[in-house]
């Protein structure tokens, strides 16, 4: 992947210096402007920065968190909210042996039209909860409202209403009313400012990050038009080795030094701009590769986490495992923490044993496992990882206490099993602040994640440009003929000849793709009961009744029903979604298989023989090559319309809520009743077992039933897609004349395609859009 990465940004920077100044006819201007921009796409994408967004409640420990991971002095660190703008630290690898040092910083402004977007945006949230309002103060409310919120508002009338009625106001009306003020008079007096990216000096930027009640709503105050402060850092390998957090760079050090980009967040539910900043999160945080999330020690379970569980979902509705790592941001500020130095904490044997005395720490847990329930989440001390580097000195106050309660934490945990989830995390936590794990974890999912997202950004890219490209070597090559003869009526008839193999597909399709999954051996279906039974059996719910079994008697397990509905609805869901992907795959397979049958061996010789340009010939032999067709569902697998998978749990086969036999006690039992002794044999829990399997291979089946349909408007799209292009080509078999001027750089276009092949990036059925959007 990265010789990929780094073969497309050598190959985007040859194409962009070969279309500089191109001496061409003025007609080519376009493809050449196409071609030209789409290399810069492509630059961008391989030199594009990993972007690391740390975001959480304020005073969850984001900035500390930063601090400790750069190596930084001097940020603005507080127990009250601090940030209260996004900053970017631009990370660079400095020397070995020297301090991080920041190099530069920029205020970025937001454009005219962000600004608007701002204002309108919360100017609707504060007419939603200015509803409530009555007598006086609603009287002239909404005017005001929209009057602030307009592109060239003042925010006057607004201003008027705050100061008269803003105490009497429930607290969102006054926080959105204050901010929406703040932002329409700091528009009005530094406008010039907006898209404007200047350099500032670290005081200038610690003015516009700092959130304190001190910003009148009344003065013009230009923190509230920032868009984000970036701030460019040089760090030490010793501090943070940018080779090993990130791999070596897949991009050229010369050009772009910068390797990542670290987000820091304004915390959420502040009183002075909490709104504002939710918005500024909202936008930024899609572009993120990774996230960490963290949660405040002092708060497990408010507010904030809710705000955050459905932030993450919303933004990451699907690849939160790849993409999320949630953590405490400052151990030392849980609650309870101080326990961990008494002797009763001490003899502690198990993490319910911490946790019960720890109750703080139990819930950020849960806390953390509803933010990203397939990863564990982390603990961190900010103040222990600096005091580790040595770089504590501005916060000495509040070192030692944070360093002796972390340490006790991680005496605790050394008397844990080896087996404990906690014993980790609060070793890892005592020795280095959790720094040494954060970064394993974060190499991990870059690794993963953020390099194969890097590599399929750089691929479509890629892919646009090879189309760009090969339109302008088309368009080259056209202008450097004299004029084709037109096909005639050979050429119509061979297009004809193609629609009808494509019209006689599109009559065959529903059919073929409801006999597709029965079919094979073994077929998809019997491949998704056997995946149930292997599920389903594994239950160690099975193993813990079937092993108290005495003679034809069980004697003890679950106690009820209800504890078999969770790993029922995981099975199914589990197994639709790997049998979702099998059956899109093989419903592919059945229609290129299909498209290969109806092809014959006669279209192929009259396309050999046929009069075309070389442009359409080479597309004509595509559309009757259908292994030219690989993605034409494949690659719309993710953007098909999901069928509705809820209510799994009513096709749970056994009674709800039932308790079973063997968990009533034997003074509650009915004497020498036969059913009763049915519900305590073996054989009734074999037959609850299978009953099991058929209930979710019925849901699966029912799930795939819905799928159907889905997939053949989606085939049925490519294929209509596929006759658009045989339409175009009917229409263009005549060419414009010979101009040499282009030959040159058609022959250098080509050898630099020669000298940067793709990689064997196969385009699939995207080359066919492609292709009729370009014709």
């Amino acid at each position: 992947m990265r010789q990929d990465i780094r073969t497309g940004e050598e190959y985007a920077a040859g194409v962009r210096r070969l279309l500089e100044n191109p001496d061409l006819p003025d007609e080519l201007g376009p493809a050449v402007a196409r071609a030209r921009d789409q290399a810069g796409r492509l630059l961008d994408a391989t030199r594009r920065p990993y972007q690391l967004g740390v975001l959480g409640e304020f005073s969850a420990g984001k900035t500390m968190f930063i601090a400790s991971l750069l190596g930084l002095e001097g940020l603005l660190i507080g127990d009250q909210p601090t940030t209260g703008n996004v900053t970017a630290y631009w990370v660079r690898q400095g020397p070995s042996g020297t301090r991080t040092v920041i190099t530069g910083r920029h205020a970025s402004y937001l454009t005219e039209t962000a600004a608007a977007q701002r204002r309108e945006s919360i100017g609707q949230e504060l007419h939603a909860a200015g509803r409530t309002l009555s007598g006086p103060a609603a009287a002239g409310f909404e005017q005001a409202v929209w009057e602030a919120a307009a592109r060239d508002g003042d925010g006057q009338a607004l201003l008027r209403w705050h100061r008269t009625y803003a105490d009497q106001a429930p607290n969102q009306v006054r926080r959105l009313s204050a901010q929406l003020v703040a932002v329409a008079l700091a528009v009005r007096e530094f406008g010039s400012r907006l898209g404007a990216r200047p350099g500032v000096s670290q005081a200038e930027a610690d003015d516009l990050l700092l959130i304190s009640e001190r910003r009148p709503v009344s003065e013009p105050d230009p923190f509230w038009i920032v868009d984000h402060i970036a701030v460019t850092v040089e760090v030490a390998p010793e501090v943070l080795d940018l080779d090993r957090l990130l791999g070596d760079a897949s991009w050229n050090h010369e050009v772009s030094k910068d390797r990542m980009v670290v987000y820091d967040f304004p915390g959420f539910l502040n009183d002075i701009s909490g709104e504002r900043d939710l918005t500024l999160t909202r936008t930024l945080l899609p572009d993120m590769d990774t996230v960490i999330a963290l949660l405040k020690g002092g708060n497990p379970d408010g507010m904030a986490s809710d705000e955050l569980t459905s932030l993450l979902r919303e933004v990451y509705p699907a690849d939160r495992r790849g993409r999320v790592l949630v953590g405490v941001g400052n151990l030392g500020d849980v609650q309870d923490i101080r326990r961990f130095e008494t002797a009763a904490l001490r003899q502690a044997q198990s993490d319910d044993e911490v946790l019960d005395q720890v109750p703080t720490l139990r819930k950020l847990l849960d806390t953390a496992g509803r933010l990203n329930p397939d990863d564990d989440p982390f603990f961190y001390s900010g103040l222990v990882a600096l005091d580790h580097m040595g770089l504590s000195g501005s916060l000495d106050n509040r070192v030692g206490e944070a360093v002796r309660v972390v340490a006790a934490a991680g005496s605790v945990a050394a008397g844990l099993p080896q087996s404990s989830r906690l014993r980790t995390l609060l070793t890892e936590a005592a020795r280095d602040g959790g720094k040494e794990l954060v970064l394993n974890r974060l190499a991990d999912r870059l690794a993963g994640y953020g390099l194969t997202a890097r590599h399929s950004r750089v691929m479509k890219e890629r892919a646009a440009l090879d189309l760009a490209e090969g339109d302008l070597e088309a368009a080259l090559d056209q202008a450097s003929r004299t004029v084709f003869a037109s096909a005639g009526a050979e050429a119509e008839n061979l297009v004809n000849q193609v629609k009808t193999v494509l019209s006689s597909l599109k009559a065959d399709l529903p059919p073929l793709l409801a006999e597709t999954l029965g079919g094979g051996n073994p077929s998809l279906m019997d491949e998704i009961r056997a995946d149930l039974i292997a599920r389903v059996f594994a239950w160690p719910q099975w193993w813990a009744i079937m092993s108290t079994a005495t003679g034809t008697e069980l004697r003890a397990g679950p106690e009820s029903t209800e504890e078999f509905v969770g790993p029922f609805t995981t099975v199914c869901h589990e197994v639709y979604a790997t049998s979702r992907n099998l059956a899109l795959v093989r419903w592919e397979q059945a229609v290129l298989a299909k498209a290969q049958t109806l092809v014959t061996d006669d279209l192929r010789r009259r396309l050999a023989a046929v009069d075309l340009p070389d442009q359409e010939r080479e597309t004509l032999a595509a559309l009757i090559r259908p292994a030219e067709w690989r993605g034409i569902l494949t690659n719309a697998a993710a953007d098909l319309p999901r069928p509705d998978t809820g209510g799994v749990e009513h096709a749970f086969p056994m009674r709800r809520p039932h308790r079973f036999a063997w968990s009533i006690p034997h003074d509650d039992r009915p004497a020498e009743d036969a059913w009763f002794v049915h519900q305590l044999h073996p054989v009734h829990v074999i037959r609850l077992r299978q009953q099991v399997v058929d209930a979710a291979d019925m849901v699966v089946r029912g799930w795939l039933d819905a799928l159907r349909p889905l997939a053949d408007a989606q085939i049925r799209s490519g294929l209509e897609t596929l006759e658009d292009i045989l339409e175009q080509i009917r229409a263009d078999v005549v060419r414009r004349p010979a101009q040499a001027k282009g030959a040159p750089l058609l022959e250098e276009l080509r050898k630099l395609r020669a000298a940067y092949p793709s990689g064997g990036v196969n385009l699939g059925f995207a080359r066919f859009a492609d292709w009729k959007r370009g014709a």
